[in-house]
This record gives structure tokens, sequence and C-alpha cells, in this order.
């Protein structure tokens, strides 16, 4: 039976990517349904077109030797329901380089307007390929083009085709605190750091066998 996708709604989007060396690199998105157009939308419809759309913006910014695996989701609001998973668009990266340490991230600061700075979240984007590093070890000027697109992308994740007729728009939410009530706050805008972060919990060792997808 087909989970129904609901206006109003807010869902975990993870997703996943793996490095040349198997390891996980997984950004866990939240996003709200801010209207749905037409009849039939459905959950996993909407995955699967979202998967897609999450893969052309990934692999444009993986090397070769990465490859982009798809998405996990589940809806937070009650009734809880289970995760599914997409693989639509799943495939390697499109960079040629050499591909950097998998512990260099770029970083996306997402921000809400008129919330504290404690509300503020933030994505460490999966490694890319050493045409992204400048001589003084940040970004490029190139990078930071291309990093600005993947987030509007993952800002913009609208229109979607959930249906014969369907489309759904998306926004791009941040959520605090673990259990319900969730605190909920909207995307207004993001920022790409120039410098690149590093995740020290990003461990190499006992990650292969951890990779849903």
């Amino acid at each position: 039976m087909a989970i129904p996708f609901l206006v109003g709604d807010v869902y975990q989007l993870a997703v996943y990517c793996r490095s040349q060396d198997q390891q996980n690199q997984v950004n866990v998105l939240h996003y709200r349904v801010k209207e749905i157009t037409g009849t039939g939308a459905d959950f996993q419809t909407m995955l699967d077109s979202a998967s897609s759309d999450l893969a052309t913006h990934y692999k444009a910014n993986l090397p070769a030797s990465s490859r982009y695996n798809g998405v996990i989701a589940r809806d937070l609001v009650p009734p809880l329901t289970s995760s599914f998973f997409s693989i639509a668009g799943a495939g390697v990266g499109t960079l040629i380089g050499d591909p950097l340490a998998p512990q260099l991230a770029p970083l996306i600061s997402w921000r809400s307007a008129g919330a504290p700075a404690g509300t503020r979240g933030r994505s460490y984007m999966p490694s890319p390929d050493e045409s992204y590093e400048h001589s003084n070890g940040r970004l490029t000027a190139g990078a930071i083009t291309a990093y600005t697109s993947l987030a509007t992308g993952i800002k913009e994740l609208s229109t979607l085709a959930s249906g014969p007729s369907t489309t759904s728009t998306l926004e791009l939410v941040i959520r605090t605190g673990l259990t319900l009530p969730y605190s909920i706050h909207l995307v207004s805008s993001f920022l790409v750091r120039p410098a690149f972060a590093t995740q020290r919990r990003r461990s190499l060792i006992n990650r292969a066998d951890i990779n849903p997808l």
C-alpha cells in the first residue's frame, strides 16, 4: 500500500555517498512539505524523484572513485512511517582528478531568518578531488561556486514529480531537538565556508559494514 505524502509533514532525508576507500559520507537533511499540486502523491515516488534530483548535484562534486548511493527517508510527524530508500540516480562522481583525503569536508552553513545562532545547521559535504583545493589549502573560487550551486539544489528541492499529475514543493528546514515536539526553522539562506572542515569522528576503521545502501 502506498504511503501518502502530506502537506505540513516534516521528513528526515539522509543522503549516502561512499568514498574510494569504502568510507560512508552522510548528510542528514530535513524538509517540510509546503504544497502539493494535483493528486496521487506518495512517499516512495517522491523519494525516487528527490534522489534523482540530488544525485545530479552530488555527483558533479564527487571524484570518479566515489559514489552517490541514494537516500533513506522517514516521516517525522506521527504516526511515524517506516524508513524508505531510493537509489535513483546512483552512480560515480564526475570529477576526474585525484580524490582528497576523505576527512576533508567542504562545509555549508544553513541559516534561518530571525532564529538564534544555536538553530543554524551545517552539512559536511563529501570530499571532492584535488582540483577543488587551492595552493593555500582552502577551497578554490571555482569550488565555492560549485558548492553554492549544490547548496541551492539542496535548498530548492521542489516541484518534484510524485504521481502521474502531481508535483510537490519541499522547503529545507532546521530541526532542533531529538524528540517531539520538534522546533522547526525554515532555512532562508546559506553560506559556503571558504576553508575545508574536518570531521575527526570520520573513522576509516570498521566502517565498511554499516552502509545500508
